[in-house]
């Protein structure tokens, strides 16, 4: 007998669980007591800052601007363009919340006008829109990912919005964050352009990936943090308070009381915190709301989905349901994986997977670990580690939105301690820090002049100068790996006799002339990337990657070439960086493109890059020569030796 569900299944225009569509209710936060417009500011300050004085651009509901308070800064402007969010912002801090457009020249103008009226600025912060760096947005999760990108590509540029409001207020430090594919693959350029701007202007920047969890938010939340100041030196990063006793969702969210879905249900009575995470959330709650609790409501459930919900556990997969309990194809029509982790039960014992703005849209990454629900509001803030006091401004699909693109209060806490702690009188970086802050503009103006250093080995790798992409498939390929010999000595010949594509295909032996080096297994590649770019003058990584080269070694040939910006790491590279920097070896590919990023600077026409490749293959092996290499003064490892 076929159920209802796989009815429905079959035919989608009748949908029994279908639910009718209620819009939850709206709540609408009052401005706070010292909230301003922009015109008023310069008064206003003076009768209500006395810290430290922070800017946050691009805020949203303000998860930075409220960890930078909890630090001591006083959050004197905040933009965004989003209405609900300004209101949000509003209604929670002192100072301007301003809906604007920081695209608009005319905007800029009278924002950067207005903070030199306010005197001098500590810092500024905030985190330019990401949706175009989002690797769910490369990997196709957004459905017509290329017309989103079409339509959000100018936010790609917002960074500089950010940054002319550096140049022009000249805050004493600046704190950006974004998403960690800005610092890696297609998007790095980017991450190295920011860089490259705030040096010019005279701030010691660095850079790092901070996991949420590290500083006690329940969550597994990723993000970039690029640091500069002013003053010369480098960012001293805060010690990770919770990297080995992450706080699970239980500590966080447990006390809550349970909920079966519906805007409207009626919130149970409150019983008070039992862990200290719980405490810390119920910290300042004045009158009734000690003993009351806000925002706790969620979607209804559909009966369907009440049915998955009460099979799936926490280590479960969408596609490990009952067919018939599967409403969305878990394969794509290649018969590809896709929606394999549409719904996601959540477990008690560890940190929640990270809360997206996709939260607005439907939960179902994001179900109660014992109830068959998905999170509410409420429970959403305190994840990001919004306390209980925080209201959000909108409907609830607009607070969902706030609560999944804010920056976790604590990690905002955490760094705004550390920038506070730098920033005050009483900081006197060490002469290693002092030091620290010219060394990689030395190591970067060495690399740069490399092509002519009289250190460097006649012709090396003389492929890599050329700047043709065939040459370079043809050195890395095949010439390179020669093992009799100096494959450099067999170069000036091979480069005469199959200089482009053409002569190497007309060339009837070939295959006996690569047979000779041990080289004919890469014939058939070699005679692949011929036929290629005599079809197309230019090609990207992906028409690399579809004639069979590697992913990785196709974004290595790209950069050599300079025909891309994108700068990655490989085994001798990243041993090269940990060596030279002596901060030693990472396992994550994101930390090291990050680090590499820094050490490279802008890099446009690749030269750093491929003086850095090659210094690194010649000298920098597992067993270093040290005593030859061109980079001993500059190496931290020679340097503690």
């Amino acid at each position: 007998m076929t159920s209802p569900i796989s009815r429905q299944r079959r035919n989608p225009n009748e949908d029994p669980y279908r639910l009718k569509f209620q819009a939850g209710p709206r709540f609408e936060l009052s401005p706070h007591p010292h909230a301003c417009d922009l015109e008023d500011l310069p008064n206003q300050l003076s009768q209500w800052s006395h810290g430290l004085r922070a800017v946050d651009l691009f805020c949203g509901a303000g998860g930075l601007s409220l960890g930078l308070h909890m630090a001591g800064f006083d959050v004197v402007l905040a933009v965004d363009r989003r209405e609900d969010a300004i209101a949000t912002h509003r209604g929670n801090f002192g100072g301007c919340s301003m809906v604007a457009d920081l695209q608009d020249e005319t905007v800029l103008e009278q924002i950067t006008s207005t903070l030199k009226a306010c005197g001098e600025i500590d810092l500024v912060a905030g985190g330019p829109p990401c949706q175009p760096f989002s690797r769910a947005v490369r990997w196709r999760r957004i459905q017509k990912a290329e017309e989103f990108l079409e339509s959000h590509g100018h936010k790609r540029e917002l960074w500089r919005s950010f940054m002319h409001v550096v140049k022009e207020v000249r805050p004493r430090a600046f704190v950006m964050e974004n998403v960690p594919d800005l610092a890696q693959t297609r998007e790095q350029h980017i991450f190295r352009e920011i860089l490259q701007e705030a040096e010019s202007l005279g701030y010691v920047t660095d850079a790092r990936l901070i996991h949420a969890y590290e500083f006690g938010v329940p969550q597994l939340r990723q993000r970039l943090f690029i640091v500069g100041f002013r003053d010369g030196t480098p960012f001293s990063w805060p010690e990770p308070t919770h990297a080995d006793q992450p706080v699970s969702l239980q500590e966080a969210i447990e006390d809550l009381p349970a909920l079966d879905g519906g805007w409207w249900e009626e919130t149970p009575a409150y019983q008070g915190p039992k862990t200290d995470y719980q405490r810390l959330m119920r910290l300042s709650l004045q009158g009734e709301a000690v003993e009351g609790l806000h925002d706790h409501i969620t979607r209804a459930v559909r009966e369907d989905d009440r049915q998955a919900f009460r099979l799936l556990t926490a280590d479960m997969n969408y596609e490990d349901l009952p067919e018939e309990l599967r409403r969305y194809s878990t394969r794509n029509a290649d018969n590809t994986e896709k929606f394999t982790d549409k719904y996601n039960r959540l477990s008690w014992k560890k940190p929640s997977r990270t809360i997206t703005a996709h939260i607005s849209q439907d939960g179902y990454w994001y179900i109660h670990p014992s109830q068959h629900r998905t999170l509410s509001i409420r429970e959403a803030a305190r994840i990001q580690s919004f306390p209980d006091w925080f209201r959000f401004h909108g409907h609830p699909t607009s607070r969902f939105r706030q609560i999944g693109e804010a920056v976790a209060p604590l990690v905002g806490r955490a760094l705004g301690l550390g920038i506070a702690e730098q920033l005050s009188e009483q900081y006197r970086p060490d002469e290693r820090t002092v030091r620290a802050a010219s060394w990689r503009q030395s190591v970067r103006q060495l690399l740069q002049q490399w092509p002519t250093n009289p250190l460097r080995p006649e012709n090396a790798r003389p492929w890599r100068d050329s700047g043709d992409l065939w040459l370079i498939l043809l050195g890395e390929l095949a010439i390179g790996r020669i093992k009799q010999g100096s494959p450099v000595a067999f170069w000036p010949d091979i480069e005469e006799a199959w200089g482009s594509p053409s002569l190497f295909l007309d060339d009837q032996h070939h295959y006996k002339t690569l047979k000779s080096f041990g080289l004919e297994a890469e014939q058939p590649l070699l005679e692949r990337s011929a036929r290629l770019l005599l079809d197309q003058e230019e090609l990207l990584e992906d028409d690399l990657a579809q004639i069979g080269i590697s992913r990785d070694r196709a974004r290595l040939l790209m950069a050599l070439t300079g025909q891309s910006q994108d700068r990655p790491s490989t085994a001798a590279l990243e041993r090269f960086r940990a060596r030279l920097t002596g901060q030693g070896e990472s396992e994550s590919r994101q930390r090291r493109e990050l680090q590499l990023g820094m050490l490279m600077g802008l890099d446009r026409d690749g030269t750093c890059y491929r003086a850095a490749l090659e210094i690194a293959e010649i000298w920098c092996q597992p067993q270093p020569a040290c005593l030859l290499c061109p980079m001993r003064q500059l190496c931290r490892h020679w340097e503690g030796r």
